[in-house]
């Protein structure tokens, strides 16, 4: 039954970010123009340049690697809390705000829980903190089974599994030293596998030389109750509260997207909204929903020029997400 259908907004993190994301919107809708910018006189304040300069500098092809690491994480943050200013403004309302990593700070100040400008100046401190004190790694998803990490040895002892995003399709997070040793052995293995554009190794033991540092950080964070229940893809279920220790475990342990994404399915139908910059989760759950699940899914920001049409697409299906009966999680 439709009214049983849950509407749940799915924000990504690092690893979904490239040059010119959410242009489209940013010339063609003043709402998101105009919380963008507002988010980018903050960010400048604390990055010590314009975040929009960097992203829609026509120097700049969508292509070409965008990696530093304050940069992308406050681009990230600031794209999808604009383009969710648009949702609620048009009238979209949410039962669920579900988090993938970094994810979680434009959740968590979209259900009210953190103030973007705090926000973007912890993403200033906690990148320079992982700057200095992470060694520089690589991020790698595998097209294949979880299982390939235990029983490949060069992935079991040279990384740690980043996230399972479904049945057949895992990320790995390693230190640089050991990157073209478990490349070479996928590539022997006839592994398909692609580098994802992220030069730190989050959600792996690599990043714990950082943890008392960040939490610090963290800690100065003016953290509310959450007016939207939000569920972190590091615990694959709805937290009680944002917290320097939820934002923490959310970096740094794994990111559980096929279990979180089994527990809702377990509860009933869902609409899925990806408004991450990439459509990434939306994809994810292209293979991960069950052949019977009657939920759909719906992206928006997309690398292949369709962000204006893939949200008129979502519009035109706004009809369906009135008069629903909301279940718990």
């Amino acid at each position: 039954m439709l009214e049983h259908h849950r509407i749940v907004l799915m924000f990504s993190g690092q690893g979904s970010q490239y040059y010119k994301m959410g242009q489209a919107f940013f010339d063609g809708d003043a709402r998101f123009r105009s919380t963008l910018l507002e988010l980018d006189a903050i960010a400048k304040h604390y990055v010590g340049h314009s975040i929009v300069d960097v992203l829609y500098d026509k120097r700049r092809k969508k292509e070409e690697p965008f990696e530093a690491i304050t940069s992308t994480s406050a681009a990230i943050f600031m794209i999808e809390y604009a383009l969710v200013h648009v949702l609620l403004d048009d009238g979209l309302k949410p039962d669920y705000l579900l988090a993938a990593s970094m994810g979680l700070y434009a959740a968590a100040a979209t259900a009210g829980a953190l103030e973007p400008r705090d926000v973007l100046e912890c993403i200033s401190k906690a990148s320079a903190v992982y700057e200095a004190h992470c060694p520089r790694g690589a991020m790698i998803a595998i097209f294949g089974s979880p299982t390939l990490h235990r029983d490949l040895h060069v992935l079991h002892e040279r990384s740690d599994i980043a996230a399972v995003n479904f049945d057949s399709h895992f990320v790995i997070a390693t230190v640089q030293r050991h990157v073209s040793e478990i490349t070479a052995t996928l590539d022997r293995n006839g592994i398909a596998f692609q580098t994802i554009p992220v030069s730190y190794p989050f959600h792996s033991r690599w990043l714990n030389s950082a943890s008392d540092a960040a939490q610090a950080i963290l800690g100065t964070l003016r953290c509310r109750q959450p007016t939207i229940p939000i569920i972190c893809c590091s615990r694959a279920a709805v937290i009680d509260d944002i917290s320097p220790v939820a934002i923490w475990n959310a970096i740094r342990e794994p990111i559980q997207f096929r279990q979180t994404i089994a527990n809702l399915e377990a509860r009933g139908p869902c609409y899925y909204v990806d408004v991450g910059p990439a459509g990434t989760l939306a994809t994810f759950l292209k293979y991960s929903l069950p052949p019977t699940s009657a939920s759909r899914t719906f992206s928006i920001l997309s690398p292949f020029a369709a962000d204006l049409k893939n949200y008129q697409r979502l519009i035109a299906a706004r009809e369906l997400f009135a008069d629903r009966s909301v279940s718990e999680i």
